[in-house]
């Protein structure tokens, strides 16, 4: 069986990755420079089984993405899961974000994931697989600051339910995951203290041990969901449950 994620490998994918290869996967992923030290632990990883292999990606370029997606579909190997996990971040009012910070957020964000899916759609129909893109919480209520990156991530609620209608007749199934996938070390690179606090007090920042926790449900979902097309499935510690409030 063989897993393909399109993303920069920040710690959650990297879970993923390794979770995915312990239920007997494959494991193909994208990472950018900056990650590059996740993709070194994950291919020299004696612990854990299967194979890893790794492509340097700029998930803002779609010729980037498409050729790594070319690349895979000329091992002639079937794709039996397919995750994208792009979140770029800008935490500024909705009138401090720049038209240059939007429009990064929209080709990391959006752009990336149709040229994604679309070119993996061919091989997604030939293995009646699974496509899911793995989401920011803020896609449903955000917070202060986050509301332009919230409008990237509510993007796919609305691909998600007409992909996975349109596309059920030839076994392709599509969901999205929704969680707080933004760890401490990650906000912290953008966020003020006061934002972290403020965080932290409703509960959307995780300890490197709760996104082990929640990988392992993702791995669950993406590897049983076989009846399950047109949703979206909030996997978190319960850093979600404001939003039904």
């Amino acid at each position: 069986m063989n897993f393909l994620i399109i993303c920069k490998l920040n710690e959650l994918d990297y879970m993923i990755c390794k979770s995915m290869a312990k239920n007997g996967y494959n494991v193909y992923f994208s990472y950018a420079a900056e990650n590059s030290g996740y993709a070194e632990k994950l291919i020299s990883d004696s612990t854990v089984e299967g194979n890893f292999h790794g492509k340097l990606i700029d998930v803002s370029r779609k010729e980037s993405i498409i050729a790594m997606l070319e690349e895979f579909s000329t091992l002639k190997v079937s794709l039996d899961c397919f995750v994208t996990s792009i979140n770029l971040c800008f935490s500024k009012s909705f009138e401090e974000i720049s038209i240059e910070e939007m429009q990064l957020m929209i080709n990391e964000n959006i752009n990336s994931m149709f040229y994604a899916s679309k070119h993996a759609l061919p091989m997604l129909m030939e293995s009646k697989a699974l496509y899911c893109n793995i989401i920011d919480s803020c896609a449903y209520n955000s917070v202060k600051g986050l509301t332009a990156y919230s409008m990237t991530q509510a993007a796919s609620i609305g691909f998600m339910k007409s992909f996975s209608k349109e596309y059920a007749r030839y076994g392709v199934r599509m969901i999205n995951i929704v969680t707080d996938i933004i760890s401490n070390n990650q906000l912290s690179s953008y966020l003020s203290n006061v934002e972290m606090k403020s965080l932290k007090k409703r509960k959307l920042s995780m300890k490197l041990s709760e996104i082990s926790e929640i990988c392992e449900e993702i791995t669950n979902i993406l590897c049983t969901s076989k009846h399950i097309t047109g949703h979206s499935i909030f996997v978190d510690n319960l850093a979600t449950d404001y939003i039904f409030c």
